[in-house]
């Protein structure tokens, strides 16, 4: 009996299976005989075969399970069938934790945020943007120091997926804060924000004459 029957691949129309070569007592593995439908469904089977030990099961409707067996053919006749139930979904939803994973891994951490202090009540926040079509937006948190903190001594601003510095303003003049900095992304219509930069003060004081000189 053909057993380490597994499903993988990358598309959700396509269901790839693999299995193990059984051990058969007499005769000789001359093919595989394949056999597959919708879970739910009390029809006729859909029959292939192969020589190989994986298969490509194409033209399947995704987000649906699908019953599939194997079995092995000898010279001397079929062996007993495998049955497996797989689904779609589970190829689609492995391709889109290995984009979330990969995409977050590699990005989640925006690199070179710094902020400047330009008044009492404002900061400039800088980093370098991402050139990834997946980004959605920034958001630059903040958060006082002090023990014993308000509603308005906390809060976050969001800027567009192209920007690379934006002011965040209406801060209270008498306290200090920490900031931090995301970014999120949009994959197959879902947002995902990754992780947060380290909380950091501000800088020096951005004069705006200097800058100009």
């Amino acid at each position: 009996m053909v057993s380490g029957l597994i499903q993988s691949g990358k598309e959700i129309h396509v269901i790839n299976i693999t299995w193990n070569i059984p051990t058969v007592p007499n005769g000789v593995i001359v093919m595989y005989e394949i056999c597959y439908r919708k879970s739910n469904s009390n029809g006729p089977y859909n029959m292939t075969n192969t020589t190989n030990t994986q298969y490509n099961i194409g033209g399947l409707l995704p987000n649906t399970n699908y019953t599939i067996g194997v079995r092995a053919y000898t010279s001397i006749g079929p062996g007993e069938w495998s049955d497996t139930q797989f689904c779609t979904s589970n190829i689609r939803r492995s391709l889109v934790n290995f984009s979330i994973t990969y995409i977050l891994s590699s990005f989640a951490s925006v690199s070179g945020f710094n902020i400047t202090k330009i008044s009492d009540t404002a900061v400039l926040a800088m980093w370098q943007p991402i050139t990834a079509p997946e980004v959605k937006h920034y958001t630059v948190y903040y958060i006082s120091t002090s023990k014993h903190k308000r509603q308005s001594d906390m809060g976050n601003k969001t800027f567009s997926a192209g920007s690379s510095e934006g002011v965040i303003g209406g801060l209270q003049e008498n306290l200090e804060y920490l900031f931090s900095l995301s970014v999120t992304y949009e994959i197959n219509g879902v947002e995902y924000e990754g992780e947060r930069t380290p909380p950091t003060p501000p800088g020096k004081t951005f004069n705006f004459r200097e800058e100009t000189i």
